[in-house]
């Protein structure tokens, strides 16, 4: 095995004294999507269609993976949102948000990829 000159160490040393020390780590973070909320609140039966599918359809030309729509515990709009969920294309999966489908009031509609 070769020995290491003092000249090489010499060059060595240099070299090290040079680089600039890492910084420390930090956790990878993973970054959070935006959240892609609809809240139907204030509109009519009607207006909530329109608003909801225009929504949905927006977010399924955009590439979204999913949405959050507020529907309000009990009402006209509540009663029917998964009956228009199940009849638009491009809505894979309609879920609560709070985990009890008898009496959500948000929810999770996953979107088809294309």
């Amino acid at each position: 095995m070769r020995q290491v000159t003092q000249d090489e160490q010499a060059l060595w040393q240099t070299y090290m004294n040079k680089l600039t020390s890492m910084p420390a780590l930090v956790p990878y973070r993973p970054v959070r999507r935006r959240a892609y909320i609809l809240d139907l609140h204030k509109y009519t039966v009607q207006q909530a269609f329109n608003k909801c599918r225009d929504f949905i359809q927006e977010h399924l030309e955009q590439g979204s993976h999913y949405v959050t729509v507020i529907t309000g515990r009990g009402g006209p709009i509540a009663q029917e949102f998964m009956l228009w969920c199940q009849n638009w294309l491009g809505v894979a999966k309609v879920a609560p948000l709070d985990g009890d489908p008898q009496s959500a009031g948000s929810w999770m509609v996953y979107l088809h990829r294309r």
